[in-house]
């Protein structure tokens, strides 16, 4: 999950990333003008839900019960950044 941009601006996307490639499960437009963005990945169990909040404090849904078995027992979930210049 990360803050990018795709054909049509910026947009926050939650990818799915496998031996095959990778697709987007989930995207949300967000307007060219936010600068800070938070990111929280609930564990339920089984399941994950993803939400994002661009005004400090609101968190908006992404993604709701994201199969857990995606991960293999050992994986990391974490926060990358990079900017460019």
């Amino acid at each position: 999950m990360g803050v990018n941009r795709n054909k049509t601006g910026k947009c926050i996307t939650l990818w799915q990333v496998g031996e095959t490639g990778s697709k987007p499960l989930a995207e949300q437009p967000i307007a060219d003008d936010i600068c800070v963005t938070d990111l929280k990945v609930v564990s339920l169990g089984t399941v994950y839900d993803f939400y994002y909040s661009v005004d400090n404090g609101q968190w908006l849904s992404l993604c709701k019960n994201v199969d857990a078995h995606y991960l293999f027992t050992g994986r990391v979930i974490g926060m990358y950044a990079t900017k460019r210049k």
